[in-house]
């Protein structure tokens, strides 16, 4: 685990200079950053060196438990580095294209607010 999380360390040191230097490299990670606008700084910058067409990422965990969604098979996780207990790790989070309904109905991203009929409700 060690060597993965070196090799992770050194892509983020290279390309951080390289995306903060060029201004269109830079508007694509506000891009990436801004789907994923949850995660920490540094995360959100891993996310777009590995995978910047993610459009929203969850732990295996959260996507079978919270929405019913299960990881495909063979798909590959972006590696974030975390910190537990004074240790550095890795946590693998997989996009909403990595997954799949396991009751057939599509999950749809909203990209506009959806206001409730308060008038419904008698509010």
């Amino acid at each position: 685990m060690a060597q993965k999380f070196d090799v992770i360390s050194e892509l983020y040191d290279r390309a951080c200079l390289e995306i903060i230097t060029d201004p269109v490299k830079w508007q694509s990670f506000l891009q990436t950053a801004g789907r994923n606008f949850k995660l920490r700084f540094d995360e959100q910058f891993l996310l777009f060196i590995q995978r910047p067409d993610a459009t929203a990422v969850l732990e295996i965990e959260r996507w079978n438990e919270t929405f019913e969604r299960w990881v495909n098979k063979g798909a590959k996780g972006i590696a974030l580095l975390s910190m537990e207990n004074g240790r550095n790790v890795l946590r693998h989070v997989f996009d909403i294209s990595d997954t799949h309904s396991g009751i057939n109905k599509d999950f749809q991203i909203r990209t506009k607010a959806v206001i409730p009929d308060l008038f419904r409700f008698g509010i």
